[in-house]
């Protein structure tokens, strides 16, 4: 992307439109969700850490796991919950653009 910040409602009308064309395309119901919590995990900073095996909601893992690994808004190094949450569906949507639409947007 090129940098500049976008409305927390556009990059979720865009990551909305990349989950539909996902599970269209290459991954048949695959919910929002879901997708949400793939973003969250790859946006982790150790990577690319599965909660699906074992976690009976893995959103809801990737986000305790974001939580704890992640100063709060306020402390040195802090970032808020919906900063976070605008990277990793941001990085998420790019991600599939450049494999399933020739790198151009979902939805502006």
């Amino acid at each position: 992307m090129n940098g500049e910040r976008r409305p927390s409602s556009e990059v979720w009308r865009e990551f909305n439109a990349a989950v539909t064309y996902v599970a269209e395309m290459e991954r048949p119901g695959l919910s929002t969700w879901q997708a949400l919590a793939e973003a969250v995990q790859h946006w982790a900073p150790d990577g690319a850490r599965s909660f699906g095996d074992g976690a009976l909601d893995p959103l809801r893992a990737a986000l305790a796991y974001i939580c704890d690994v992640t100063p709060e808004l306020g402390a040195p190094g802090g970032v808020g919950l919906g900063s976070i949450l605008d990277a990793a569906m941001s990085a998420w949507s790019e991600s599939a653009s450049k494999r399933l639409n020739d790198g151009f947007p979902f939805d502006r």
